[in-house]
């Protein structure tokens, strides 16, 4: 009250106009703080508004390594028009001098789509910086490059076993010949378990029948991760013989290779052993989250092969009800009026009408009793010889 009083007859501050968050972020890309310019590049980028462009040009020029980098991650996630061979020049260490820089030029080629900027990003594959190698390498991928498949080929022979692992997935999207032949001529050599396996996993996605026999083999390899690539991937061939091995690991003592099992047979399962198989384990896994997953790979190969869910152990047939208790086929309780008759009425009588009353050789009173009630109609209860008594 005090506040309205005093504050009557004068006028309200003027209130600030919102402006336009676009233009705010624009006029931010000139600000002198860089770290404001930098946001000012995020916010252009998470709105993905086409005419950002000009704001964002002169960012790629900015004295600020981290600025540039802002400005790049924002065009390559809204793939401007001509946006790639701006990229591309910056993969060149004589144009962009920071290897962070360049790496999201490379990783940000993938988002844009342009397969003119191939011969740039292969070129980064030799860059000096280990970050900007991988970036490429990925991005080859992800275009499905056929240029790339011999840059690649030769990374499968790289000291780096991570590199080696980028490769050979990235040769498992570009599909083709060539990407098998050096696919299996690696996987002969290949000593580290994790590279083996995604050499295998991309085999699988070439879907090259032509491969089922280097396949076949590995289903012996020692290290049983690698076994079950192997049956997964000749299960995407449409051979289903590594089932077995799946079926076997799904005892394994590693809670890890037991989803991976179980996700396996989801794939490669039948009726006849994969789904038996997944419902013994699923009743024997103790736990909890395991358990989870190995449901979820049951659902799903029932669903693969067109069989409905069974029905709970407790539930009843649809038939009747001979899995009721024992309790259940006992003869109905008596209702409860009977609670005023004789013990000796028997439980068969569905209508007790007929149960003489504790006191029998009285007359009743006007009061009926209850199974005089429910046998004479109310008609009769009211005619003539009722009031004969009264004389």
């Amino acid at each position: 009250m005090t506040l309205a009083v005093f504050g009557h007859g004068q006028q309200s501050p003027a209130q600030p106009v919102p402006s336009d968050p676009f233009q705010q972020a624009w006029e931010r890309t000139k600000d002198a703080d860089p770290m404001v310019r930098m946001r000012a590049a995020e916010t252009l980028g998470d709105m993905r508004r086409p005419d950002a462009g000009p704001a964002l040009a002169p960012l790629f020029e900015d004295p600020h390594p981290f600025v540039r980098s802002a400005a790049v991650n924002a065009a390559g996630r809204m793939r401007l028009p001509g946006i790639a061979p701006r990229l591309a020049a910056l993969l060149d260490p004589a144009k962009e001098g920071e290897g962070h820089v360049r790496q999201a030029a490379a990783t940000m080629l993938a988002f844009v789509g342009d397969a003119s900027s191939v011969e740039a990003i292969v070129l980064a594959l030799k860059d000096s910086e280990r970050g900007v190698r991988y970036a490429a390498a990925r991005s080859l991928g992800s275009l499905r490059a056929g240029k790339a498949v011999r840059p690649l080929a030769v990374l499968l022979k790289s000291p780096d076993a991570d590199m080696r692992r980028t490769a050979a997935g990235s040769l498992g999207q570009i599909m083709g010949k060539e990407s098998l032949e050096a696919l299996q001529a690696a996987l002969l050599d290949e000593k580290e378990t994790a590279v083996r396996e995604e050499i295998i996993r991309s085999m699988g996605f070439l879907s090259d029948a032509t491969a089922a026999p280097t396949l076949t083999v590995a289903l012996k390899d020692p290290v049983p991760a690698v076994r079950l690539q192997a049956a997964m991937a000749l299960g995407r061939l449409g051979d289903s013989s590594g089932q077995s091995v799946a079926c076997d690991l799904l005892k394994d003592a590693s809670p890890e290779l037991r989803i991976t099992a179980a996700n396996a047979l989801s794939l490669i399962g039948d009726e006849g052993q994969g789904l038996p198989a997944l419902d013994s384990a699923v009743k024997a896994e103790t736990d909890a989250d395991v358990k989870g997953r190995l449901e979820q790979a049951r659902m799903v190969l029932r669903a693969k092969l067109g069989i409905p869910e069974s029905p709970p152990a407790d539930a009843l047939p649809e038939g009747g009800g001979d899995a009721r208790p024992p309790a259940s086929t006992a003869p109905p309780p008596a209702p409860e009026a009977g609670a005023k008759k004789p013990a000796v009425a028997a439980p068969a009588v569905k209508e007790p009408k007929k149960a003489a009353p504790a006191d029998e050789g009285k007359k009743p009173k006007k009061t009926a009793p209850p199974a005089r009630k429910a046998v004479a109609p109310e008609k009769k209860s009211s005619g003539k010889k009722e009031g004969r008594p009264k004389k």
